[in-house]
């Protein structure tokens, strides 16, 4: 994880308290560390299998540091642009800019149901205890990386 300097104890304070997530957008503290979060970024492609894992790992959590920032600031400039439109499209500097709307419906299993709105779905997890007994099913498998940050005991 990449060291932030506090300006004062109460800051980081407030920080660790307030943001779960290492990097928040709207922290007046992250935003002041932006250039020290990003410095060390640009990596020789060429040279990356000579990098050590801890260095790679370093390099990795920097990366995903400012991909967070640099999101929740998209968001952000996504939601004033939204609130400054007066239609729900308009064309601006060679861009369609066009108002989506998503509708997330607050219903019960039960009432789904006497309405007709439940489907029939393939279940995962069932399959998985299948194939662990040994019981053919065609897979793939995707490998993929999770790093997740361990507490040190003081």
């Amino acid at each position: 994880m990449t060291k932030l300097k506090a300006k004062s104890k109460d800051q980081l304070e407030y920080h660790n308290t307030n943001h779960p997530i290492p990097i928040h957008h709207q922290c007046p503290y992250c935003m002041e560390n932006m250039d020290k979060m990003q410095s060390g970024l640009e990596i020789d492609p060429a040279k990356i299998s000579s990098y050590t894992k801890e260095e790679l790992l370093n390099f990795y959590l920097r990366a995903r540091d400012t991909l967070g920032v640099l999101e929740a600031t998209r968001q952000e400039l996504g939601r004033e642009i939204l609130s400054r439109m007066k239609t729900d499209g308009e064309m601006l500097a060679h861009h369609a800019l066009t108002k989506g709307r998503r509708i997330d419906f607050k219903i019960d299993l039960e009432k789904a149901r006497e309405l007709g709105a439940v489907k029939e779905m393939i279940d995962t997890v069932v399959l998985k205890k299948l194939h662990l007994k040994g019981v053919k099913i065609p897979h793939t498998i995707t490998e993929y990386l999770i790093v997740r940050q361990i507490e040190e005991k003081e």
